[in-house]
């Protein structure tokens, strides 16, 4: 990929855009079960990927109806010689995974899994070692069987999916200018019945706070962000916007080039190790809506999550005020509502009103109804939408659907989080073709051969240990769903949609999703 300097510390980096929908939600360790925990681990996860989702724009309404993509991601380049891989960037998680080749059920994707035997700069750790913890306290839990002797990391997501594996030490690379050392996951397994990611994207990378990226010992490492400014000295300050083709993700600095005006800021709550803010009012079509103590204690700005997903009682006040005052759109509001996808034109667009976030620091985020009512996730329909807002339980998580009608800055080094009206964004990151390679099932990490470089000696193999959600006591997996979907619906209006959309959101009620072809 391309990657641009445009002053001394600041680079920028193209986004590549999946168009079908598959984004995570990690489950990190040490927060207690409470309301919080509801607010952080609960993001929208839309778990089937979508087929032949083609942009483009109606010739004949002002209204953009170009197929919005769901996930982006970058290239990420790690060991040496650089192994290629696609990962999604995401604000809502900080750990960096990607598949290993010995992955024992992972599925097939673009790029060929990671081959610790092909680097030479390959660092493994014993679980018994300092570099997977140097603290007494530390959780007695290592990589699966049958790498248990090693350092091990698992992480598990709401849309049921999972993956656990080995923690290391290798080379990561951005571009030819930004190679750092990390310690990242490499899994040798997928947990649960739901795909990890799709085809075209391998691996995860997050760039929240190091204290979620814990191994499976419960201690925490740099995050790439911490790297970058501890290893190469740029600045803790990243840009993201998001384009239908692309966006561009900008490293040490904020980038005014796809902003309208100047940043308006808002102090970062991040006491829970991700990028929040909080919310001071809301309103719809001018009316103030009663916000809750969640909303106002933290939302979450996650560009791994799709929709925006906020909490039950602002999601009933939302949607009570739009079936009262929805124009023309009555009919195609009500559907979508049941979960259909719907073809929408720009006059009841344009009839639906407009929803106004503000941050504390009086910075507004205004959302049309070109934002809230997503297309492009209806396989092979792009110009059919879905309701982009969810019902979160307590949660309130503002994913791709909220962030992308702005440019946004993340300051760590000033604890705050900016945002300005994007413009001109739709930069497409010049990726490479597929280079996909076999996953083998043994011969890695210590098993065969090329084992040389992991750190202190290996234990004999054991069983695996029962996988945990958390690398400390108290973490308890409160994995409910609620489900929304694309469904089909015989009428003039709506469209019989193969692929399911499947919208998992935190309520307490066991897992029991339902698809309707």
């Amino acid at each position: 990929q391309t990657q641009t300097q445009t002053q001394t510390g600041i680079f920028q980096i193209p986004f590549g855009a999946h168009q079908g929908v598959d984004v995570r939600a990690g489950y990190s360790a040490g927060i207690s079960e409470d309301v919080v925990a509801d607010m952080l681990y609960y993001r929208v996860s839309l778990i089937r990927e979508l087929n032949s989702l083609n942009s483009k724009k109606s010739s004949s309404s002002s209204v953009d109806i170009g197929s919005r993509p769901a996930l982006y991601y970058i290239d990420v380049y790690l060991g040496t010689p650089k192994q290629k891989f696609r990962v999604d960037i995401d604000t809502g998680s900080s750990t960096l995974a990607v598949p290993s080749i010995s992955c024992s059920n992972c599925e097939k994707h673009c790029d060929s899994p990671f081959n610790h035997e092909n680097s030479t700069t390959w660092v493994g750790y014993s679980c018994s070692s300092s570099q997977c913890c140097s603290s007494s306290s530390c959780a007695n839990s290592c990589a699966p069987s049958p790498y248990n002797s090693m350092c091990g990391f698992t992480t598990r997501y709401a849309d049921g999916s999972g993956i656990s594996g080995v923690w290391g030490n290798d080379k990561v690379s951005l571009t030819s200018s930004l190679t750092v050392t990390l310690n990242f996951g490499v899994f040798t397994k997928t947990l649960g019945s739901s795909q990890f990611m799709p085809y075209d994207v391998s691996g995860i990378i997050g760039i929240a706070d190091k204290s979620l990226n814990v191994n499976s010992r419960g201690s925490s490492s740099p995050t790439l962000i911490d790297a970058l400014y501890s290893q190469l000295g740029v600045p803790q300050i990243f840009s993201m916007c998001f384009g239908s083709d692309g966006g561009i993700w900008t490293l040490g600095g904020a980038d005014s080039t796809h902003a309208t005006s100047s940043f308006s800021y808002t102090t970062a709550v991040m006491s829970a190790g991700y990028w929040g803010v909080s919310v001071s009012s809301m309103s719809i079509g001018g009316k103030s809506l009663t916000l809750s103590s969640y909303i106002k204690s933290m939302a979450v700005i996650d560009s791994g999550t799709t929709l925006m997903l906020v909490d039950s009682s602002i999601y009933s006040q939302i949607t009570s005020y739009l079936t009262s005052n929805c124009g023309s759109a009555c009919d195609s509001l009500a559907s979508m509502l049941s979960g259909y996808c719907v073809s929408v034109s720009s006059s009841e667009l344009s009839s639906l009103p407009t929803i106004v976030v503000t941050f504390q620091g009086d910075v507004k985020i205004t959302l049309p109804p070109s934002a809230y009512i997503r297309n492009g996730l209806c396989s092979g329909y792009e110009s059919y939408y879905i309701f982009g807002i969810g019902d979160g339980g307590s949660a309130n998580i503002f994913g791709i659907t909220f962030m992308q009608p702005y440019t946004w800055v993340f300051d760590k080094q000033n604890q705050k989080i900016g945002a300005s009206p994007m413009q001109n964004c739709n930069i497409k990151a010049s990726t490479g073709s597929c280079a996909n390679g076999a996953y083998r099932s043994s011969g890695f990490f210590g098993t065969g051969s090329g084992s040389s470089n992991v750190i202190d000696s290996l234990m004999s193999n054991q069983d695996i240990v029962k996988v945990v959600l958390g690398a400390f006591a108290g973490l308890f997996l409160l994995n409910f769903v609620k489900s929304a979907f694309c469904k089909s619906k015989r009428s003039d209006r709506s469209v019989e949609s193969n692929p399911e959309i499947v919208v998992r959101q935190k309520a307490r009620r066991p897992l029991n999703p339902k698809f309707t072809r």
